[in-house]
């Protein structure tokens, strides 16, 4: 009798020719938990995708790439950077599900962190049906070094529909990390991440015509929940600090 493979041994089959994965599995059966909740989070994006092969290869792709680097999580501990990766990805694939807007979303800080060339993107894209010009200029307008302001970044990922999406996801993800863990973040220096993002989003990115409403909504709601949760103290320390940011251009 023929029987169907389990999402477990799905996940395993999918990971089995990447030694950086299947490191990452070693180490949360371990306990770390840093990895327990990094690949709970592969798992939870490959189901998602239906461990479609193209999108899986990239994911690796990202792995590899991204390995050694770390996303600062709760309390100062570090998990895989891929963690946040597929996050974002996931949020992408919400929004609208494509599988070339999944795999930019995979790769969004490639070229930003500089874990990866175009010329290595292009050698990867080939293996694929994508088309490699529209991915990389998706990914050339996410890297804020190509941008000489927040005001031009917004502006200049506003013009392309590919990026527009792919910010959003990634605008929702670090949103609702610093939801998340506000009150850690609200007691040290983070809490200036959060007052920058109360000070850009709104005046560079939402209310543009070209962004759908829809996403608009989803990230105001965000914004509004961040403002609520500043208590007086904060409100007064974000209100000096816009004057500053204003006054310094």
């Amino acid at each position: 009798m023929h029987h169907q493979p389990t999402i477990e041994q799905k996940f395993i089959d999918s990971i089995k020719n990447s030694n950086i994965a299947q490191n990452h599995v070693m180490k949360s059966l371990a306990g770390d938990d840093e990895y327990i909740q990094a690949v709970s989070t592969y798992k939870e994006f490959l189901f998602k995708i239906d461990y479609n092969k193209t999108i899986t290869e990239a994911f690796l792709f990202a792995l590899e790439k991204h390995e050694g680097q770390y996303y600062v999580w709760k309390k100062g501990r570090k998990l895989p950077y891929t963690y946040h990766l597929c996050k974002c990805a996931l949020n992408t694939a919400t929004l609208s599900y494509e599988d070339k807007t999944i795999v930019i979303a995979l790769w969004h800080d490639l070229l930003e962190d500089e874990r990866a060339t175009k010329k290595d993107l292009t050698n990867q894209i080939k293996k694929s049906y994508f088309d490699a010009n529209e991915i990389i200029n998706a990914l050339i307008l996410l890297d804020k070094g190509n941008s000489s302001s927040s005001k031009e970044y917004f502006s200049n990922i506003l013009q392309n529909k590919d990026a527009s999406l792919i910010k959003t996801a990634d605008l929702i993800a670090n949103l609702d990390e610093c939801i998340d863990r506000f009150d850690e973040m609200i007691g040290n220096e983070q809490r200036f991440w959060i007052y920058d993002y109360l000070i850009e989003i709104p005046q560079f990115f939402l209310n543009s015509k070209h962004l759908p409403r829809t996403y608009n909504k989803i990230i105001s709601s965000k914004i509004s929940k961040l403002h609520s949760l500043l208590s007086d103290k904060n409100q007064k320390e974000f209100k000096r600090y816009s004057r500053e940011v204003k006054m310094h251009g």
